[in-house]
């Protein structure tokens, strides 16, 4: 009897010992099981996700080659306004310089310059004829100067007039364009670039200058000075640029040759040179090196935008950077909104 109740217990624990092994296998097969249907789902999860990325890179791709089409084509019809501009004027510069009435004012102030009474009644005389220019062509004043630089006329008569421009304003612009008018033996138009210009309170000033040629002989010299405000309106048409873009013009200086939209307190033309803001970014360098292009950089304001750059030549080895930007977070948003929205 006692062997019969050994061989019940060892019966019993075999078949436990069995039941055992079979219930542990089959929870390694559930967890096997479960494991590679976690796997599947991770690595289908990770698959979706890779391709999601795709979609999203192609997006943000076709959104910034967008934004450079859109930009460049901004930047270069502001460019083409500003030639155009400049073009203009200097084509009614040549035409006062040939002008037999011109040649004929300058000739007669230049007599009567030692006789101020005289010189004076030319004065009003001769503003009937060339104050209505400053109106006309978008100037801010307009001169005629000896062949020694004698400021003999001038439409807004500052203190620069009667002047002696290689003895009294050496500093200035305009003694730039007169030197170089007066060192060309053609009589070709010649631009000062900006700075700033003591008679005008200090504010900065370019000018232009053309040689009057009488009969094969110089004469004496047209000139008119540049304001700001007609190269501002070009560049200050944001049109198309939403809330954060802008364009403006860079001088070799690395100073604002138009006032900045997003920070004018510290980059309009005038703060610019007060302070000596300049702009140091790669699309000036760029530009002021003859380049051209596009990019995402870090602009002035030290924000990331999406930048359009080109350089305008305006003769008298004078160049400018001309650049056009865009936030280009604010860019992003826009255009996925819109992506949005046409899905």
């Amino acid at each position: 009897r006692q062997m019969c109740i050994r061989d019940s217990v060892i019966v019993g624990l075999i078949s436990t010992i069995n039941n055992s092994t079979d219930v542990t296998e089959k929870v390694f097969n559930q967890l096997t099981a479960i494991n590679h249907i976690k796997k599947q789902s991770i690595e289908n999860y990770f698959t979706e996700r890779q391709g999601d990325m795709g979609v999203l890179i192609d997006i943000a791709d076709s959104m910034q080659q967008q934004a450079f089409i859109k930009l460049s084509a901004i930047n270069e019809l502001k460019k083409s306004q500003v030639n155009d501009y400049f073009n203009n004027n200097k084509i009614q510069l040549e035409n006062l310089a040939n002008d037999k009435s011109t040649q004929l004012a300058l000739n007669e102030l230049i007599n009567s310059f030692s006789n101020k009474p005289r010189w004076q009644s030319l004065l009003d005389k001769f503003d009937s004829d060339y104050k209505p220019l400053l109106s006309s062509f978008g100037w801010y004043d307009f001169f005629l100067i000896s062949n020694q630089g004698t400021i003999v006329y001038s439409a807004t008569r500052e203190n620069d007039l009667g002047q002696v421009i290689p003895n009294d304003l050496k500093r200035s612009s305009l003694y730039q364009a007169f030197t170089l008018a007066k060192e060309s033996e053609l009589s070709d138009v010649q631009f000062g670039d900006f700075k700033p210009y003591e008679p005008s309170n200090n504010a900065p000033a370019a000018f232009v200058i053309k040689p009057i040629m009488v009969n094969g002989q110089r004469t004496g010299y047209v000139a008119y000075q540049q304001p700001l405000d007609k190269i501002d309106h070009i560049l200050g048409n944001r049109q198309g640029m939403g809330e954060t873009g802008e364009s403006y013009l860079v001088g070799q200086d690395k100073l604002m040759r138009s006032d900045s939209y997003l920070n004018p307190k510290d980059y309009s033309v005038v703060a610019s040179f007060a302070a000596n803001n300049q702009i140091n970014t790669k699309a000036s360098e760029a530009a002021l090196k003859g380049i051209k292009g596009t990019s995402v950089i870090m602009d002035y304001n030290n924000n990331p935008v999406v930048s359009s750059w080109d350089y305008i030549d305006l003769g008298s080895g004078v160049r400018w950077g001309i650049i056009s930007e865009i936030d280009a977070v604010s860019y992003t948003h826009l255009r996925a909104h819109e992506t949005v929205l046409d899905l």
